[in-house]
Formats: C-alpha cells, sequence, structure tokens
C-alpha cells in the first residue's frame, strides 16, 4: 500500500496532466469543458494506477484458494 501522502502527489500530478492535456486537446473549449476534461483524464490515470497497484500486490495466502 502506498502513503497518504504518495496517493496525494499521485493526485496532484493527475490533475496537472488533466489540465495539460485539456489545454493542448481542447483549446477551443470554455473553462468548464477543460475542467471536466481534467477531471475525466485525472480519473482515468488514478483507475490506472490503483488496477496496476492492485495486481501488483501479493495475494493472501489465507484467502487464496
Amino acid at each position: 500500500m502506498l502513503s497518504p501522502r504518495a496517493y496525494q502527489l499521485i493526485g496532484m500530478a493527475t490533475w496537472h496532466g488533466g489540465k495539460v492535456y485539456a489545454r493542448r486537446k481542447a483549446p477551443q473549449y470554455a473553462g468548464p469543458a477543460k475542467l471536466a476534461a481534467a477531471i475525466v483524464v485525472g480519473a482515468v490515470v488514478l483507475g490506472a494506477i490503483a488496477v496496476v497497484s492492485s495486481n501488483l500486490r501479493e495475494p493472501d495466502p489465507l484467502t487464496t484458494v
């Protein structure tokens, strides 16, 4: 498991990455659309990190069949 500070840093990085992505890919959209794009991109990246980190953890021998 990651520390709370690590999750905070990952969240900040994905938020910033989402803002940069929205600025480059959707410059014609207004502020709320850029914010929505940043939230969606950040959520996708956080979901991918969660899936990868859950797959990297060793299975619990007591619950594994």
